[in-house]
């Protein structure tokens, strides 16, 4: 991607944030693979504009009530952090830092809030699937940016 920018997208890694013990867990939110393929074809301003939503959204999930993830508090404050400077990142790359947001994306991320977080009660399971699709959505996240 031929970006001026001096902001340089590094993804964590699964072991950076919780260990490598992703389990089999499934949310019963389809992850939004057709939302990411649109947004792979789309101009680099769409596809930064996209990743930058992403981010967002993962923020505000992490911003409810964590206190059942078995991570500790300072590992999600470094986690909201990296987010956020992410995003900060990604919109200091765009020319036009208001981008459309992706309806589909923002209906997955409430999903995942009431079908995941609120039906099981904020529980550990609950915040196990959480992570590790936030795992994904910086893995394909980062895919988007570098290519």
């Amino acid at each position: 991607m031929a970006l001026k920018c001096l902001w340089i997208f590094i993804p964590p890694t699964s072991k950076s944030w919780g260990g490598n013990n992703v389990n089999d867990l499934e949310t019963p939110v389809a992850f939004p693979g057709d939302a990411y393929k649109r947004a792979a074809n789309s101009s680099v301003h769409v596809r930064l504009g996209f990743v930058a939503q992403v981010m967002q959204e993962l923020a505000v999930l992490f911003g409810e009530d964590h206190a059942s993830l078995r991570l500790g508090e300072k590992e999600v404050d470094d986690f909201l952090n990296m987010i956020h400077q992410m995003k900060d990142g990604l919109l200091s790359c765009m020319k036009n830092k208001k981008s459309r947001w992706n309806k589909k994306l923002y209906r997955y991320f409430k999903r995942l809030s009431s079908d995941v977080l609120e039906q099981k009660k904020n529980s550990a399971e609950a915040w196990e699937m959480i992570r590790r699709e936030a795992i994904m959505h910086i893995f394909h996240a980062s895919l988007l940016i570098t290519t």
